[in-house]
């Protein structure tokens, strides 16, 4: 059976904005079916993360179909790009933490929905 990239997507992105509180962000994504590069280095995704003038938080998520290979692997990829909107403005310092906290938080959402 062929995995649905999409609604898979759609189902991480909404779990977790809601179990990280990011309700007041409006996120959009998309997917795209060739090789993103960021940093001269291909990635499973980008983000473009926003503030308005008028207060209103945007942010904008690619994430690249050739690299979402599985559902723990989409989760994955949601949850990085995700918690990158805590990082906004810090630069590069904390990507390390981000790759540490990517397996915990998920763990967190599956004993979450043994309860």
């Amino acid at each position: 059976m062929a995995l649905n990239v999409e609604r898979l997507l759609q189902r991480d992105l909404d779990r977790w904005v809601h179990l990280l509180g990011l309700g007041a962000w409006r996120i959009t994504w998309d997917v795209v079916d060739r090789p993103l590069i960021h940093g001269g280095e291909a990635v499973a995704a980008v983000s473009d993360y926003k503030k308005k003038r008028s207060g209103v938080r945007v942010a904008h998520i690619r994430f690249d179909r050739s690299d979402l290979t599985s559902p723990v692997r989409i989760e994955e990829t949601v949850i990085h790009e995700l918690v990158h909107i805590f990082d906004r403005g810090l630069g590069n310092d904390a990507h390390k933490l981000i790759y540490r906290l990517e397996r915990p938080l998920r763990l967190v959402r599956k004993r979450l929905t043994r309860s």
